[in-house]
């Protein structure tokens, strides 16, 4: 069975370095990444038809930006508006439900990780994959908080296993605390893929 380690944490708290130190620990490739808001992603190029540096551009680097191709609003606010479409149509867990339906038709990675921003979301991987075999590791950094739609996710109530990590700026200390805690959930040495 394949084992998932969900990350959460508001904007700039160390998602994807967390991702890249799991990375690192299987250099065989083990680890495979979905990413919910990919489905967010999709759906806007989709619809707005925005070419693809300039969609980059919008959408990652100016996402507080209003724009043209969005028609006033910025990258962030047509993704909350276009979520809150989606959950008004579908209910609550519908990224977890599109998550869960695109693991299956692509296939899970034998560690897969998922950067998850929402309660909501999780329901359904739990629900599909067993608490016993995902790993909750909530992200936490000096100055970053929740302010778009995202939220501190707690599945406590569901039997989920979770690790608080404070990432205070120290790289060597971040990595040290994700790559135990994913270390211990998996029963590996969280050295073992490190280069002599």
């Amino acid at each position: 069975m394949s084992k998932f380690i969900l990350i959460n944490g508001p904007r700039r708290s160390g998602k994807d370095t967390a991702r890249k130190f799991i990375d690192g620990m299987f250099p065989n490739g083990e680890v495979g990444y979905y990413r919910m808001g990919a489905v967010m992603r999709n759906g806007l190029n989709a619809m707005f038809d925005v070419p693809g540096a300039r969609f980059h551009q919008l959408y990652e680097t100016q996402k507080e930006d209003p724009s043209e191709e969005f028609f006033g609003l910025s990258g962030r606010d047509a993704q909350i508006e276009l979520f809150s479409w989606l959950q008004k149509t579908f209910g609550d867990e519908i990224l977890g439900m599109l998550a869960v339906r695109r693991m299956y038709r692509t296939g899970v990675a034998p560690i897969t990780v998922i950067d998850v921003g929402r309660r909501s979301e999780c329901i359904p991987i739990v629900r599909t994959f067993g608490r016993d075999n995902i790993l909750l590791l909530r992200l936490a950094r000096h100055g970053c908080v929740y302010n778009d739609g995202r939220e501190c996710v707690d599945l406590s109530d569901v039997g989920v296993k979770h690790v608080d990590i404070d990432n205070k700026y120290d790289i060597e200390l971040y990595e040290a605390q994700v790559t135990n805690a994913v270390g211990a959930f998996l029963n590996v040495d969280p050295r073992r893929a490190k280069p002599d």
